[in-house]
Protein backbone atom coordinates (compact mmCIF):
# COMPACT_ATOMS: atom_id res chain seq x y z
CA UNK A 1 0.00 0.00 0.00
CA UNK A 2 1.28 3.02 -1.05
CA UNK A 3 0.06 5.14 1.94
CA UNK A 4 2.78 2.52 4.42
CA UNK A 5 5.48 3.58 2.22
CA UNK A 6 4.89 7.26 2.47
CA UNK A 7 4.55 7.04 6.09
CA UNK A 8 7.77 4.47 6.15
CA UNK A 9 9.37 7.85 4.66
CA UNK A 10 7.99 10.48 6.94
CA UNK A 11 7.43 9.30 10.22
CA UNK A 12 5.98 12.45 11.95
CA UNK A 13 3.36 12.97 9.43
CA UNK A 14 0.29 11.89 11.52
CA UNK A 15 -1.75 12.30 8.33
CA UNK A 16 -0.67 9.07 6.81
CA UNK A 17 -1.31 6.81 10.44
CA UNK A 18 -4.90 8.14 9.95
CA UNK A 19 -5.77 7.44 6.67
CA UNK A 20 -4.37 3.86 7.58
CA UNK A 21 -6.79 3.49 10.00
CA UNK A 22 -9.79 4.97 8.42
CA UNK A 23 -9.32 2.26 5.11
CA UNK A 24 -8.37 -0.42 7.69
CA UNK A 25 -12.01 0.16 9.64
CA UNK A 26 -13.87 0.57 6.43
CA UNK A 27 -12.32 -2.96 4.88
CA UNK A 28 -13.49 -4.32 7.90
CA UNK A 29 -17.03 -2.55 8.87
CA UNK A 30 -18.15 -1.52 5.23
CA UNK A 31 -20.41 1.21 4.91
CA UNK A 32 -24.16 1.23 4.61
CA UNK A 33 -25.74 1.85 1.07
CA UNK A 34 -26.88 4.94 2.22
CA UNK A 35 -23.75 6.18 3.70
CA UNK A 36 -23.63 10.12 3.37
CA UNK A 37 -19.74 10.16 2.58
CA UNK A 38 -19.39 12.19 6.01
CA UNK A 39 -16.82 10.87 8.59
CA UNK A 40 -17.15 11.55 11.99
CA UNK A 41 -14.56 11.83 14.20
CA UNK A 42 -15.03 9.77 17.32
CA UNK A 43 -12.07 11.27 19.32
CA UNK A 44 -10.19 14.80 19.32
Amino acid sequence: MQLVNLQKLETQRYVYDLYIKRITHFRQNPPSNDWDDVYTFETK
